[in-house]
C-alpha cells in the first residue's frame, strides 16, 4: 500500500507539471510522451468545497462515452456549453503482468501572459494531508480506446457532488457500492495562489506492485 500511495503522489505531482505550461498545438497533435489535445464540449460540473480547499471536474463526451475531465488546479471556470481545452493522456500500467493501459482526461489552463500567477513555485513540496472515507457509488464513468481504460465515479460527500477517480482502474464497483476513497487535502503549488486543493482519490483492493 506504501508503494501504492507513492504512485499517486508521483501521478498527481506529474499531471501538476504537466500541465502548468502554455502550450498552443494543433488539435489533433498527439507527442512522443502519449498525449493529445482536443477541445470537449462541458456537460455537467462537479464542484466542492471544505474550508478553502476545493474541488472541480467536468463531464464531457468523447468518442461517444462519458469520461470526467480533471481541473487538478481549479484554474478554470468552464459552464455547461463551453468547450474545454483538454489533455488527455494515455500510457502503459505501472505495474507489471497488467496488460490494461490507462488514459485520463485533463483541463489545460489558460496561459497567463506576463504574470507569475500561473508559475509552480520552484520549491514547492507536494505532501497533501488525507483522510479515509467510504463513499456510495452514485454513477460510473467508464470509457475504452483500444486497450487504454478510464473509470471514475459520481459520489456525494459532504453534500456536494465529487467525482473519484480509479487512477489504476483496478476496481469495478456498481451503483450503490460503497467505495473506499482517500480525500486529499493540500496547499496550492502555484505562486500568488490562495485557493487550495482538494482531490479524491480511490483506495484500490490490495494488489502488490511489482
Amino acid at each position: 500500500m506504501k508503494q501504492y500511495n507513492q504512485l499517486i503522489l508521483s501521478v498527481l505531482a506529474c499531471t501538476l507539471l504537466l500541465i502548468s505550461g502554455c502550450r498552443s498545438l494543433p488539435s489533433d497533435h498527439i507527442d512522443s510522451s502519449g498525449s493529445k489535445e482536443v477541445q470537449l464540449e462541458v456537460l455537467k460540473v462537479f464542484s466542492a468545497k471544505d474550508g478553502n480547499h476545493q474541488f472541480r471536474s467536468y463531464l464531457v463526451e468523447w468518442k461517444g462515452q462519458e469520461v470526467v475531465l480533471e481541473d487538478t488546479l481549479v484554474w478554470t471556470d468552464y459552464q455547461v456549453g463551453d468547450h474545454a481545452d483538454v489533455l488527455f493522456i494515455y500510457g502503459d500500467h505501472p505495474s507489471e503482468n497488467q496488460e490494461t493501459g490507462l488514459m485520463s482526461f485533463v483541463v489545460t489552463p489558460p496561459c497567463r501572459e506576463g504574470s507569475q500567477e500561473g508559475s509552480l513555485s520552484s520549491d514547492h513540496t507536494f505532501s497533501p494531508n488525507s483522510e479515509r472515507v467510504q463513499l456510495e457509488v452514485l454513477k460510473v464513468f467508464s470509457a475504452k480506446d483500444g486497450n487504454h481504460q478510464f473509470r471514475s465515479y459520481l459520489v456525494e460527500w459532504k453534500g456536494q457532488e465529487a467525482i473519484v477517480n480509479d487512477v489504476l482502474v483496478w476496481t469495478d464497483y456498481q451503483v450503490g457500492d460503497h467505495a473506499n476513497v482517500i480525500v486529499m487535502y493540500s496547499d496550492h503549488p502555484a505562486e500568488n495562489q490562495e485557493t487550495d486543493l482538494l482531490s479524491f482519490i480511490l483506495k484500490p483492493p490490495y494488489k502488490k506492485m511489482k
